[in-house]
């Protein structure tokens, strides 16, 4: 999922930058992370652990933690 796809759910679900949580791992994925309350998983780049606000071992736990 790209950032315009993400900004297309929010504005058409009118849902707010702050209640949204991404995950990625990889260089590509920097400015999201940025934008929407990222987080990584163990074994991501240090560019991208740099920039997220936790880290996770697997999406698994991440996904408990949401729930």
């Amino acid at each position: 999922m790209t950032q315009k796809d993400i900004e297309f759910v929010l504005n058409n679900e009118n849902i707010s930058h702050e209640s949204v949580i991404t995950i990625g791992d990889g260089i590509n994925d920097i400015e999201m992370l940025k934008k929407y309350n990222g987080v990584t998983v163990d074994g991501a780049i240090p560019d991208v652990i740099a920039v997220s606000a936790y880290q996770y071992p697997n999406v698994s736990d991440l996904i408990q933690d949401i729930l």
